[in-house]
């Protein structure tokens, strides 16, 4: 599969890419947490790497108003208080390429 442009980023699109490309299963809306409702937008669970896709960002979408962004200070805390990393990123400054990119960087300095 050709790798897409610097479009607007979808966990499909990137959870095929990840299994084609680096081999690796990965999960959409995965929730990592046993009481809360949290949701991770695409989780590699066999590393405990969570992606997030940030919206939003320049049109003061809920991630950047007070209550959602203390909202997800709770979460990504929580992500990391049970295990996982957390990989963040924004549709508008980010491609695909540069997330497998990332992904290959942590496999690289995770696994030896």
């Amino acid at each position: 599969m050709r790798k897409p442009k610097a479009a607007k980023l979808n966990a499909k699109i990137l959870q095929q890419l990840i299994h084609e490309d680096l081999n690796l299963k990965s999960t959409p809306e995965l929730k990592f947490h046993p009481s809360r409702k949290w949701r991770i937008d695409l989780a590699i669970e066999s590393l405990k790497i969570a992606i997030e896709f940030e919206g939003g960002i320049y049109s003061g979408g809920r991630h950047t108003r007070p209550t959602g962004f203390l909202g997800d200070i709770e979460k990504y805390n929580n992500l990391t208080l049970y295990g996982w990393k957390l990989l963040r990123y924004t549709h508008t400054n980010h491609s695909y390429n540069h997330i497998l990119q990332d992904l290959e960087i942590f496999i690289e300095n995770n696994l030896k």
